[in-house]
């Protein structure tokens, strides 16, 4: 994952209670700096976003000084969930495909879909 977005490239962070037609105000005000996207709907109350370490900087400094939004930068190496990570994507894909993965024996359910996978392709699409 690493290879697809060096350390210290890309960022997340928390945004505590506030809407999320707001949040996308927020992220329109700070995405001529670069990539940023919503990433995980954690609760109605906590919304994370993903990006460019520089976009995710110029957010906190918005929300500090004008918005005055509780956002908490989190302590992660990457900014996981976000197009940032295609790269990543692409090169695991190429590695399961060269993965020899069987039929399950026993219920299988995708944690992106939440759906049951029944037989090795939809395992490899998952």
């Amino acid at each position: 994952m690493q290879t697809a977005t060096p350390l210290g490239t890309g960022s997340m962070a928390a945004i505590i209670s506030l809407r999320e037609d707001k949040i996308e105000e927020l992220i329109k005000k700070v995405s001529k700096f670069g990539i940023i996207e919503i990433a995980n709907y954690n609760s109605p109350y906590q919304i994370v976003v993903s990006g460019k370490s520089e976009v995710i900087e110029e957010l906190l400094i918005l929300g500090e000084e004008e918005e005055k939004v509780n956002i908490i930068p989190l302590k992660v190496s990457a900014p996981f969930h976000s197009s940032l990570m295609i790269k990543a994507k692409e090169n695991l894909a190429k590695y399961i495909e060269g993965v020899n993965i069987q039929d399950p024996q026993i219920l299988v359910i995708c944690n992106m879909t939440a759906n049951y996978v029944k037989i090795k392709e939809e395992i490899k699409k998952s």
